[in-house]
């Protein structure tokens, strides 16, 4: 079966989905295809998740530098840098328990999923994926990182301690 016409999407910035409230956490999807990021956006959306779309490994990687994120969705087979390198990089300034990333990838070997879990990912979802599967796993992460935050602070009374800035 071959498509005769390309396939016309709306743009990303369309007002076809509800805006999401602006605390929702934010979500960063890194990925070269603009339907997958498009596929991603409409399914996220509408759950309450912010999303900032990136087309490839150096832009998302600019874009964690300028704005903080509260989960990586990452594919692995891009042009230029992968995302098994994107997450290699990443993971000199932010830990595993600090910024969780999921890899969304038709690679499905063991050797590619190993690759991805020493790389520095959280999570491993091979393409095609259910939605239901998807969104558990966003949410796992997402609760994960919080708990760590919390975790990481300490409060009695009128004393309030942070224990990773020790203040």
């Amino acid at each position: 079966l071959v498509r005769q016409q390309p396939l016309i999407l709306p743009d990303w910035e369309s007002d076809d989905l509800p805006p999401p409230p602006p605390d929702a956490p934010l979500i960063l999807v890194v990925d070269d295809e603009p339907i997958n990021l498009h596929i991603l956006r409409h399914l996220l959306q509408p759950c309450g998740y912010r999303i900032l779309p990136s087309s490839d490994g150096h832009d998302a990687l600019a874009k964690l530098a300028q704005e903080p994120v509260d989960l990586i969705l990452l594919d692995v087979m891009m042009p230029t840098l992968s995302g098994f390198d994107v997450c290699r990089r990443l993971r000199q300034q932010h830990p595993k328990d600090k910024l969780p990333v999921l890899l969304l990838t038709a690679l499905n070997q063991p050797k590619d999923i190993e690759e991805g879990f020493n790389a520095g990912a959280n999570d491993y979802l091979v393409k095609p994926f259910a939605f239901a599967e998807l969104l558990a796993r966003v949410r796992t992460l997402l609760r994960r990182g919080a708990s760590t935050m919390v975790e990481s602070q300490f409060q009695a009374a009128d004393l309030f301690v942070d224990l990773v800035s020790r203040k």
